[in-house]
């Protein structure tokens, strides 16, 4: 029997193969293509490698299969819909001609692990990551390329504003008492009486002689 593949809607994307942004609070547009060059493992088989991210929408990715080789060569680039705090999953399949395939090992890779450059674009390096069997021992490794970046997610838009209008009330003029007077219906607040000044009248005094 083949391998049942999920059924998953794949996730808008542009020409460029880059996902679209929702509203508020999401992340940009994803710029993340990861090349798949090789991997190793301990004996031949027929494989492939499925590409999966935990960002909402994304649909899984696959290379083509391999045959009959411990040291597969892909070289192959997918789009990866991904924030900057997404998880990649990498699974190393056997395919299997009558039954389901089954998975020779697997590879989590944290974006924020990945080094980048000073302007924040991911560096062109291999990245050797180990494969882990169902045990979590070892069983091979895999090669990967980043490149592009992750945009973090913004701030509501809302929030932003509550912000911005508390700071804005708090820089109120006061009067000396602490209390900010009262404005009129045009909007404008009303002059500000001046305080009576208490006149202490002249006191003529005569010396005698």
């Amino acid at each position: 029997m083949a391998r049942n593949e999920p059924s998953q809607q794949p996730s808008s994307s542009g020409s460029n193969g880059t996902s679209s942004s929702t509203s508020n609070g999401s992340a940009k547009p994803s710029k993340i293509t990861v090349k798949i060059v090789n991997a190793s493992f301990t004996k031949p088989c027929d494989c492939y490698v499925e590409i999966m991210s935990d960002a909402p929408s994304a649909a899984p990715k696959k290379t083509a299969v391999k045959k009959k080789t411990s040291a597969p060569e892909w070289n192959e680039s997918v789009n990866v819909h991904a924030n900057n705090e997404s998880t990649l999953t990498f699974r190393v399949f056997q395919k299997a001609k009558l039954f389901e395939d089954t998975c020779q090992g697997m590879a989590k890779v944290k974006l924020t692990s990945v080094p980048r450059n000073d302007n924040g674009e991911f560096k062109t390096d291999v990245m050797n990551v180990n494969l882990l069997g169902k045990d979590s021992s070892k069983v091979g490794t895999i090669n990967l390329i980043f490149t592009g970046y992750a945009e973090r997610k913004r701030r509501s838009a809302g929030g932003q504003r509550t912000v911005d209008a508390a700071a804005a009330a708090g820089s109120e003029a006061s009067t000396s008492n602490g209390v900010a007077p009262p404005r009129t219906a045009s909007g404008r607040r009303p002059a500000t009486a001046k305080r009576d000044t208490l006149t202490v009248p002249a006191v003529r005094i005569n010396f005698g002689v």
